[in-house]
């Protein structure tokens, strides 16, 4: 491999597994990308679906293998569902030698960019935003029980006694249309 040539992996994540139609379009987008950028070859393309992290694991293996030099990937919430473990992982491929950089195309950020400081603050960000966000989903599960029990009448009884409403014309008990 000449010194100049920079092994380029992609990372795809989807909701759902796609259909072929649905994946070779952007397949085919990374490799042209990839084509046209002078001293650059495709190394492996990644996929993974829902809240896998099977092929993001196989990825990091072979980056800390030296089998890749830099990731391309659509955006930050493609690369990780999670920010803290998004964080974990650049701090990882920052700290390999040589580094390997992610792409997001998106954003336009190159993670080699930034400085490793700069990823630890980021980091300690999403620690505190995560908690937080747990700590007031939780609480605002446990009001919105309350608030409903005090509109019914039902405090004490549990949320079994909360009467539950009517969608798109359906009933509760029956299942069957009302009109």
């Amino acid at each position: 491999m000449d010194a100049d040539e920079k092994r380029v992996a992609v990372y795809m994540r989807f909701q759902h597994q796609p259909g072929i139609l649905e994946l070779k379009m952007p397949g085919n987008y990374y490799m042209d990308f990839v084509g046209r950028k002078v001293g650059w070859s495709l190394s492996e393309v990644y996929i993974d679906y829902g809240r896998s992290t099977q092929e993001f694991e196989r990825m990091l293996g072979d980056c800390r293998a030296g089998k890749i030099d830099l990731i391309l990937t659509r955006s930050v919430s493609r690369f990780s569902c999670d920010m803290v473990r998004c964080l974990n992982a650049l701090k990882e491929l920052h700290g390999l030698s040589p580094p390997v950089g992610v792409y997001f195309e998106t954003e336009g950020i190159d993670s080699l960019q930034f400085d490793l400081k700069i990823l630890q603050l980021l980091q300690e960000i999403a620690i505190k935003e995560s908690n937080n966000k747990s700590k007031y989903m939780g609480g605002q599960r446990h009001e919105h029980i309350r608030k409903q029990q005090q509109i019914f009448g039902t405090e004490g009884q549990g949320t079994q006694a909360i009467p539950r409403r009517r969608h798109n014309g359906f009933g509760n008990d029956t299942g069957k249309t009302e009109n």
